[in-house]
């Protein structure tokens, strides 16, 4: 049985365990995109806590493709300080630390873009009715350029690589699911235009920040519609991706909030199927609460599993899972209202 907490090399990456803190957006970071004070408290509370690698809340690309007012940026040389402080923050505690950057594409709300609207891949109405511009050409080249510059700067302040955020609903995913994706020119239609964007993006970060500076990419494992498939089109696309040169991809899903009486870890049965067909290293996110759920994983040839909201109720995760004990995480979903209302991320924080 392969050991949740040996090491394990991801592609050009090194861990001295196999647990990961998911990416996670806190709601602390300041107007303006820069890091909050909260946010150095939290990271230096999981680096402490022996997490073997630490993935930040997506940072913004650009000017305007922010999720939401207090997401983070990484589109300015300003914003590289915050970020050179995290990987200090985290190196001195023996991790590893890999910020995730993001564009929010058609979830990018024009309160937190001064006033402009979202782009999606095709311009398809949201769940409320509006309707949100296709990306131009130009604007896709533009993006592109601006997921490689804020690459370059993360890579300047010293983190271990970057994680591409391409799941949940955002830009690059929205280009990946055919659901979402209706262009008809080169970023759409078969699986290997779809995927187009992610591979320029990775090669451009390649390009620009050498070929071992570790490149991750986070990715759904499931969509709404034809579920089988997405997954093989999607094992099709990591394949692609593989060779250019990604060093690991961790698998996410749709629907994650609502799965709480799904069989844990929720997304293994797909991740499995993807091993199977792609030898490329695996970071597995999704309704991991047990050291059990990380064990299943593992033995099914998943290198390395990842949580979120377990660390949101138990920053110590990893020496509970030593004792064999399980989160506290009761998969209520609070941590999503908690930090506007009351400041708290848990309701088991006092």
């Amino acid at each position: 049985m392969t050991n949740a907490f040996s090491p394990v090399t991801l592609g050009h990456l090194t861990l001295k365990n196999r647990l990961v803190r998911s990416a996670t957006h806190e709601y602390f970071g300041e107007a303006d995109g820069s890091l909050g004070d909260r946010q150095f408290e939290i990271i230096e509370e999981l680096a402490r806590n022996e997490v073997g690698l630490i993935i930040s809340a997506h940072a913004c690309v650009t000017k305007w493709g922010r999720s939401s007012p207090e997401q983070n940026r990484i589109n300015e040389d300003r914003f590289v300080e915050g970020f050179a402080r995290l990987a200090e923050i985290v190196h001195a505690h023996g991790g590893k630390f890999v910020p995730q950057i993001s564009h929010a594409g058609g979830k990018a709300p024009s309160m937190a873009n001064e006033g402009r609207i979202g782009r999606s891949p095709s311009g398809l109405p949201l769940k409320d009715g509006t309707r949100t511009s296709a990306f131009t050409l130009d604007e896709i080249n533009e993006v592109k350029e601006d997921f490689i510059r804020a690459a370059l700067r993360m890579k300047s302040a010293g983190v271990d690589g970057i994680q591409i955020h391409g799941a949940h609903g955002y830009m690059l995913s929205e280009f990946v699911n055919f659901v979402e994706n209706k262009r008809t020119d080169d970023y759409g239609g078969n699986a290997e235009n779809r995927v187009r964007l992610i591979r320029e993006i990775l090669e451009g970060i390649k390009e620009a920040c050498g070929k071992e500076f570790p490149v991750l990419l986070k990715i759904n494992s499931n969509t709404t519609e034809d579920n089988e498939r997405y997954v093989e089109e999607l094992i099709e696309m990591l394949r692609i991706l593989q060779d250019s040169g990604l060093d690991a991809v961790e698998l996410s899903g749709t629907g994650f909030s609502n799965l709480k009486d799904v069989p844990t870890p929720f997304f293994l049965e797909a991740a499995t199927k993807i091993r199977r067909s792609v030898d490329l290293p695996i970071i597995l996110v999704g309704g991991t609460r047990r050291i059990e759920d990380v064990e299943r994983a593992l033995e099914a040839g998943i290198e390395a599993v990842s949580m979120s909201r377990p660390f949101i109720s138990d920053p110590d995760l990893v020496a509970k899972f030593k004792r064999r004990e399980a989160a506290r995480c009761i998969h209520c979903n609070k941590c999503f209202i908690l930090p506007k209302t009351t400041g708290k991320r848990c309701i088991f924080e006092k």
